[in-house]
């Protein structure tokens, strides 16, 4: 049981980081297009925001769950089967 939550809690933290670059990431690209609108207001990126929104959220939480396919149970052994950092509190 205590591993499903380790390995829930790891992809709640995947998501997070995920987010976290998903807000960095428009921000810098919505900074870029709205200081220069002039040259990028008839493009393909501004005239299908929307769809490269959808694809650039589905691309990052698709990482998150893979991330946490690969790393979860890779971390559960260092920490929790070899204890190379000590004996987990709980």
């Amino acid at each position: 049981m205590k591993k499903y939550i380790y390995y829930l809690v790891f992809l709640v933290f995947c998501l997070g980081l995920s987010f976290l670059c998903h807000i960095g990431l428009e921000i810098l690209t919505l900074k870029i297009i709205l200081n220069n609108l002039a040259l990028y207001e008839n493009s393909f990126v501004w005239q299908n925001w929307h769809l490269v929104h959808k694809a650039g959220s589905m691309s990052l939480t698709t990482l998150a769950v893979i991330a946490t396919i690969i790393f979860a149970p890779r971390c559960w052994q260092i920490l929790y089967i070899d204890q190379k950092y000590g004996k987990p509190r709980w």
